[in-house]
């Protein structure tokens, strides 16, 4: 029996919505998968003078998915 292969495209479509919270320097992302549960992803910046929304955003959701990966290798496996 083969293994699925497992990339980010099947990750991302275990995605159903993404809502970002923003608290000073700090920035968490939490994925909602289409089964309903729950990924919270987050980063933050050192630096108030290099802080970006974009960055801090990007960041959150990269730590979020990949948390996603570890919980969609286990539905496969």
């Amino acid at each position: 029996m083969s293994t699925p292969l497992l990339n980010l495209s099947v990750v991302e479509s275990y995605i159903n919505d993404e809502k970002f919270i923003y608290d000073g320097l700090l920035t968490i992302c939490i994925i909602t998968t289409t089964h309903g549960f729950k990924v919270v992803g987050t980063s933050c910046a050192f630096d108030p003078l290099k802080y970006d929304k974009m960055i801090g955003m990007s960041m959150a959701k990269n730590d979020a998915i990949n948390k996603l990966f570890e919980l969609v290798a286990f539905n496969l496996k």
